[in-house]
């Protein structure tokens, strides 16, 4: 039987995420931790650089395709990747994909432990 209930708790995220991300970034600052990781196009940035590094990121519109997450087997995280879209101003589109690992805190509360974004360059 199949209980992974990370679907709900992904989706959630997504939304604060991408909707925050479109405004001031710097309200992303909570969701991470001093041993946050993040990748960001093959390159490793430093936990005390990331919100930094996000709030540099081009203002393009990001629209997620799909979404697909799950569980970790101690149910103390949720790893989600996601397949989107940037848009350009000429409508231009771009794909992306990005990773969360999503752990939970002493209290309860999720938080980025690992993140990935690549883009997805077409050949």
């Amino acid at each position: 039987m199949d209980d992974d209930q990370s679907a709900p708790i992904a989706q959630e995220f997504l939304k604060f995420y991408y909707e925050t991300f479109e405004g001031d970034r710097q309200n992303l600052a909570p969701l991470y931790r001093p041993e946050s990781k993040l990748t960001l196009e093959g390159a490793p940035v430093k936990a005390s650089e990331i919100i930094e590094r996000i709030a540099s990121m081009p203002a393009l519109k990001r629209e997620i395709v799909t979404f697909t997450s799950q569980e970790s087997a101690n149910r103390t995280g949720v790893l989600i990747t996601v397949h989107g879209h940037l848009l350009a101003d000429d409508n231009a589109r771009m794909n992306f994909i990005h990773v969360f690992n999503l752990l939970r805190d002493a209290g309860g509360s999720f938080f980025v432990s690992n993140e990935m974004y690549q883009l997805v360059y077409n050949a």
